[in-house]
């Protein structure tokens, strides 16, 4: 309460209008990362965003210098962990002068929505071709090294989909539907294994037709 009456006068001060008022925080799941944003008009303010692990912890910039806001001024949170509660504060430089600061907001990220890894298979069920897509969460233009590669339900590799180092973010893959050595997969369900070198892993299911 102190920090919005504190935020207020600021503002009031600034000759700053009623809609430059604490916003509100705004959690959105673009492909799966985590972006928090301040909802309101803060277009040509230029910003930073910060987080924290605690509410009298210590801050880490996420924004590597100061962006400029073309309305909502947002972060794509790319090491968020989802579950974990984070306080974040937005510090703007306002275009008619000055700063102000809002926050810290506690924050807690989906684990359901925040996604680190993820794949799918398309189409499923299918026969023949199929595009697999597979998603890792990280900052643009990172990689992990990544095998992912279809089994049997008795855990024999069939299909290796890709084996090697991975891009950030979606990279689709073109399987012709068999296994490594030339077979068509008989009809029945199999498991898509994908496991990263930092210790991720997922198991998608993946129902095949003759």
């Amino acid at each position: 309460m102190k920090r919005a009456i504190a935020t207020a006068l600021l503002l009031v001060g600034l000759g700053v209008g009623p809609s430059w008022a604490e916003p509100d925080l705004r959690i959105q799941y673009p492909n799966g990362i985590p972006r928090v944003e301040i909802v309101g008009d803060f277009r040509n303010s230029r910003y930073t965003v910060w987080r924290a692990g605690g509410p009298e912890g210590q801050f880490t910039n996420l924004t590597s210098t100061e962006a400029l806001c073309t309305a909502d001024c947002y972060v794509d949170d790319f090491t968020a962990v989802g579950g974990h509660t984070y306080w974040y504060r937005f510090d703007l430089a306002l275009p008619e002068g000055g700063r102000v600061s809002f926050g810290p907001y506690q924050a807690t990220i989906s684990p359901y929505l925040a996604r680190s890894l993820s794949a799918s298979v398309s189409p499923n069920p299918g026969r023949g071709p199929a595009t697999v897509v597979l998603f890792a969460a990280g900052f643009p233009g990172g990689s992990v090294h990544t095998d992912a590669a279809v089994f049997d339900l008795q855990g024999r590799r069939l299909a290796t989909i890709h084996r090697g180092p991975l891009a950030t973010g979606a990279t689709r893959f073109r399987w012709n539907g068999r296994t490594d050595d030339g077979r068509e997969l008989s009809s029945g369900l199999y498991l898509l294994r994908v496991v990263t070198a930092d210790g991720r892993h997922l198991v998608a299911r993946v129902a095949r037709m003759r």
